[in-house]
């Protein structure tokens, strides 16, 4: 029985959002190791520039959860975000309540889903709300 390749598909994923998508920035904040003479964690902002493809939601994705307080809202978009760094290397797995800079606006993840069969991330699937 034939192995199924993950790493070629990762490798199209990556060649298509770059080819059809355009970049991005996701920004998150840090938190440090706990400072005593601080009396907090220090915080530091990282952005991290990555190529994605954003999307309106279809109005069948969203169904009836068009409305607010639900999991979509009017005016949420979807991100495809490649895994991999514009400049090479690995992709932070992006959180909720991060920032994504994309086409001018800024937007906070509501959700993440990463596509990761056999513990390859392929993609990340973000649910944005602007900002």
């Amino acid at each position: 029985m034939a192995t199924f390749d993950y790493a070629d598909m990762g490798a199209t994923a990556q060649e298509l959002l770059v080819e059809f998508g355009g970049p991005v920035t996701v920004r998150q904040v840090v938190t440090g190791e706990y400072d005593s003479d601080l009396g907090q964690a220090p915080t530091t902002t990282v952005d991290n520039d990555g190529i994605g493809a954003l999307f309106d939601y279809t109005a069948q994705a969203a169904g009836l959860a068009n409305m607010a307080g639900s999991v979509i809202e009017t005016g949420d978009k979807q991100l495809y975000l490649a895994p991999e760094l514009s400049a090479g290397g690995a992709m932070p797995e992006p959180k909720p309540a991060d920032l994504v800079l994309a086409l001018g606006a800024t937007w906070r993840v509501v959700t993440v889903k990463k596509l990761a069969p056999a513990g390859l991330v392929l993609l990340y699937e973000l649910q944005l709300r602007q900002a």
